[in-house]
């Protein structure tokens, strides 16, 4: 995970986001703030999903770049979805608001869930996470204080960025640019997080 710097809210979000969603919630006698309710069966209220509608915008702001595994999302063959930073269930006001949203691969997202003790991309500073290029794997900055460290910790653990998957990725990422098979520029646009390792470990070719 790397900084992402948050993107301006899109023209036409309002009218086809936030506006029905607080008029969804009026019509549904649901409050404007705090946690969702629970329905007869027990278990909190399924909100109108409207957020689901600004996805494309989502993925073009933030060139399909997933906000926790800072590697692209194939528009045909992966899984994009909108994840809410501030779990929905836990604050309602924040359901349908552009700041909240997070675009991610679903793996990631169902992993995430309703957690809210991670470390938000939006506010973390560069180098809070490091990389071992040639094996993939994600780790705290040892030079972070130790609660932070151990924030940096469970955000990996919770979101799944060190298993085996994600490592072969970012080591197949940095293997192809290494052997002159991809170019800088790619690898970019593609998984920033390894580029920007590169660069932080003076690994440029």
């Amino acid at each position: 995970m790397i900084p992402v710097q948050p993107r301006g809210q899109p023209k036409g979000f309002n009218q086809k986001v936030y506006r029905p969603g607080v008029k969804w919630l009026r019509n549904n006698n649901l409050p404007r703030r705090g946690a969702v309710p629970k329905g007869a069966d027990g278990k909190n209220v399924e909100l109108h999903p409207y957020w689901r509608h600004c996805l494309d915008d989502l993925y073009r702001r933030y060139r399909g770049v997933c906000a926790y595994a800072a590697m692209h999302i194939p528009r045909t063959t992966g899984a994009r979805s909108t994840d809410h930073f501030i779990a929905k269930s836990s604050a309602i006001e924040h359901a349908y608001r552009w700041r909240n949203l997070r675009l991610a691969c679903t793996k990631v997202n169902a992993r995430k869930g309703a957690f809210d003790e991670l470390l938000d991309p939006f506010e973390i500073a560069p180098d809070t996470f490091h990389l071992n290029l040639f094996t993939g794997s994600i780790f705290p900055n040892p030079a972070l204080a130790a609660d932070l460290k151990h924030r940096a910790q469970t955000t990996i653990e919770r979101l799944g960025l060190d298993d085996e998957d994600c490592r072969k990725d970012r080591r197949d990422y940095f293997d192809d640019y290494r052997m002159g098979e991809t170019s800088e520029a790619y690898l970019k646009k593609r998984c920033p997080f390894v580029w920007y390792e590169v660069h932080r470990q003076k690994l440029k070719r």
